[in-house]
């Protein structure tokens, strides 16, 4: 039986997520945004494959919804993902922004 004085013991601080940033994307968007986040530890560093990479465990694209469809029709994207697939078995695109960002895109 837990006494009341082990009920009461902090719980051991949990070690930061640990997020590499790709040196290629800008440092204002999301990069500001993981460095105001005290659970996660941003490094800036150049990453072969991929945009940010969590914990050695996954790898992550972001990509505009225009630069999505543009490199849908110049073949970029299928080479980027398998890429991707062969660097890490967890990975993922992020697609940002709003299907009116499409006009005007050569799709």
């Amino acid at each position: 039986m837990a006494s009341d004085e082990d009920a009461a013991a902090p719980a051991a601080p949990a070690r930061p997520i640990r997020v590499v940033v790709d040196d290629r994307e800008p440092a204002e968007t999301v990069l500001a945004a993981l460095q105001r986040m005290p659970e996660v530890e941003a490094i800036v560093s150049r990453l072969p494959v991929g945009d940010y990479q969590v914990d050695d465990e996954c790898l992550i694209e972001r990509k505009t919804v225009s630069d999505f469809a543009a490199s849908i029709v110049d073949g970029r994207l299928f080479r980027q993902a398998r890429r991707l697939a062969g660097a890490s078995p967890l990975c993922a695109v992020i697609l940002e922004g709003r299907a009116s960002d499409l006009s005007g895109c050569p799709v």
